[in-house]
């Protein structure tokens, strides 16, 4: 019998720009790697100015939410 399955990971992260340090290269790793594996699919959840979605392909996703930094926890 067949599995057909898939596993979704999701990342949260207080902090993502255009220049950041090692936690987005294992990210954006982690993205790639996924996007090669049929069965998987990933959404990012970063900080952001306002609320959108931006889908690279059908199993990778970055959310940037409003309000979503580390002094609002």
């Amino acid at each position: 019998m067949k599995n057909d399955r898939s596993m979704f990971i999701c990342d949260v992260v207080q902090a993502w720009g255009p220049v950041s340090g090692g936690v987005k290269r294992y990210i954006q790793h982690k993205m790639d790697y996924v996007s090669t594996r049929e069965k998987l699919g990933h959404m990012l959840i970063v900080p952001g100015d306002k609320e959108r979605i931006r889908q690279e392909n059908s199993r990778r996703k970055i959310l940037s939410q409003h309000g979503l930094a580390p002094d609002t926890f």
